[in-house]
């Protein structure tokens, strides 16, 4: 790819860390926040990745700011891609992409320590855990309240197909699309 577009796909990509790390500021310290730029990065990030993969090279390839931050990121990154894949328009890609950035805001509210900790987790631990797409999808209703299609992807981002999932063990059909391809992205990521 060209260095212009190279330059603008990591911009996107740092565009999107800023306010990502902006939001997670406002949700620890309890202050209201809104959407800001977000849609417009994740549009840009979708116009992007239509346009080279530079993006995803960088996903794949580095790891950059806190690592909740990062996998938000990485997660839309890869979500725009299956989406891409699915075939997916422009504005549905867009969509894909904002959901997939805010998909874990609920684990702002979780005790900092807690996401770092390795080893085996305790039941009450397992059950904040699990209760953060419901608090996520909260925020969020809060945040940008014309959206409430936002707020029903995060709620549903954990489920699976098979019922395995949460906060409601959904199955099937019960659970949006765009959920389900979200929920694999972030399991990539994680891998």
């Amino acid at each position: 790819p060209a260095p212009v577009a190279i330059r603008l796909a990591v911009d996107w990509y740092i565009k999107a860390e800023t306010a990502l790390l902006a939001i997670a500021k406002s949700i620890r310290t309890q202050q209201p926040f809104s959407l800001g730029d977000l849609p417009q990065i994740a549009s840009g990030m979708a116009t992007s990745l239509a346009q080279d993969d530079t993006l995803m090279v960088r996903a794949i390839s580095h790891q950059s700011g806190p690592s909740l931050v990062g996998n938000l990121v990485h997660t839309a990154i890869f979500a725009i891609k299956i989406g891409m894949g699915m075939g997916y328009r422009s504005d549905e890609l867009s969509r894909l992409a904002l959901a997939s950035l805010v998909h874990d805001v609920g684990m702002f509210l979780l005790p900092e320590p807690m996401l770092d900790e390795a080893g085996r987790w305790s039941k009450d631990r397992i059950d904040l855990l699990h209760n953060h797409p419901v608090q996520g999808a909260e925020l969020l209703r809060r945040a940008a309240p014309d959206a409430l299609w936002l707020s029903e992807i995060v709620m549903q981002e954990h489920e699976r197909m098979d019922g395995t999932g949460y906060p409601k063990r959904l199955q099937g059909p019960q659970i949006q699309e765009m959920a389900l391809v979200i929920g694999m992205a972030d399991v990539l990521d994680a891998m």
